[in-house]
């Protein structure tokens, strides 16, 4: 803590998480009292182990999110080609009732990324230089959400969701 006040830190902002977020682990849930010997210090590694143990999971999750998608654009271009179209067709898709409602999401955020110009230059070069957004560029502005609506309509799904696998 005391580095922290050195540096300059914002050093209310972390005793407010410190306070609110992680006493309650050092306290005893019938009487409601600290445990007898913890300290400040106590509570404040226990802050910065969180921190870092959510640094590292948000490492691995970015990572297993661009591999899902980089797996899901090249198995689907593989089967139906690289031209947007395809990736636009509804046919390319298994509209089942439950998933009916998030394909035509999906759809419109494709149709959306392809008619207006947006903030992710990317996407503007492969509109104005090459008439043709292929689904490896345009996955990359999907959430996981709007990804788990691709499904397709093909025997290679299987294919590519047991290369997953392999990913990680």
């Amino acid at each position: 803590m005391a580095k922290e006040v050195e540096n300059g830190k914002n050093v209310s902002n972390i005793l407010f998480s410190l306070i609110t977020g992680y006493k309650e682990t050092f306290k005893n849930p019938t009487t409601g009292k600290y445990v007898d010997g913890t300290t400040f210090e106590d509570i404040y590694c226990l802050y910065q182990f969180d921190n870092e143990l959510r640094s590292i999971f948000l490492k691995y999750m970015l990572l297993a999110e661009r591999n899902v998608k980089s797996s899901l654009a090249y198995h689907f271009s593989a089967v139906y080609g690289e031209n947007q179209t395809e990736y636009l067709s509804l046919s390319h898709y298994m509209p089942t009732a439950s998933m009916q409602r998030g394909i035509q999401k999906l759809l419109r955020v494709f149709h959306y990324q392809l008619t207006y110009k947006n903030e992710h230059a990317y996407i503007n070069h492969y509109k104005t230089k090459h008439h043709n957004v292929p689904l490896w560029i345009m996955v990359q502005v999907l959430t996981i959400g709007q990804l788990s609506h691709i499904s397709f309509n093909h025997d290679k799904a299987s294919e590519c969701m047991c290369s997953w696998g392999t990913l990680f």
